[in-house]
């Protein structure tokens, strides 16, 4: 059997056309890498709300987190991972990502699984919620490892009040399960 590589990203368009990282995030199989280490712009910003994982287990590797970086301009999550299995992000800056609502969990990147994030900078994210806020970062279900990556400047914000059943926690990260960090720093959330 022959395997197929993921779609290629040439474009940091958010119009959804191949080339773009939604259309091959949205083509892409189980397993795949999507490489992105050859674009040669330097912002992808996102124009139609946050980019949708679906995969179980799916790769996207950026160029380097100072020649990449995923906006969402405060509109939306940058990544939001609906998958069981685990989520790899290398090599970019991910910023600008917000939740709201009563109950918000991963301001820019949230995983319904597990999520690697490698040599990837976190920053500018918030979640704003009614009852409970958690992950102004990144939020994952299960495990959460981190790698040479720097997780800064995020928040998260209750706006329960004392003796009400809200609360807010992990400005940087929170995971229901597993933290491994190896050579990263999480700081100034």
């Amino acid at each position: 059997s022959s395997v197929c590589a993921a779609p290629a990203v040439t474009r940091c368009d958010d119009d959804n056309s191949p080339g773009t990282l939604r259309y091959a995030v949205l083509a892409a199989n189980e397993k795949d890498n999507i490489d992105m280490s050859h674009l040669q712009c330097a912002t992808i910003t996102l124009q139609t709300g946050a980019i949708n994982v679906d995969q179980n287990d799916l790769t996207i590797t950026g160029p380097g987190a100072e020649n990449l970086t995923i906006d969402a301009g405060g509109t939306s999550r940058v990544i939001s991972h609906g998958g069981s299995g685990r989520l790899r992000l290398y090599s970019m800056t991910i910023t600008g990502g917000h939740v709201g609502g009563d109950n918000g969990l991963g301001g820019c990147v949230y995983s319904k699984g597990s999520l690697g994030i490698t040599r990837t900078i976190v920053t500018g994210c918030s979640v704003t919620a009614a009852t409970v806020g958690g992950g102004g970062g990144v939020f994952a279900f299960y495990d959460l490892f981190l790698g040479s990556s720097v997780i800064t400047g995020n928040t998260v914000d209750s706006a329960a009040g004392p003796g009400d059943s809200g609360y807010a926690f992990g400005g940087g990260v929170a995971t229901a399960d597993s933290l491994r960090i190896y050579s990263s720093r999480i700081e100034d959330n």
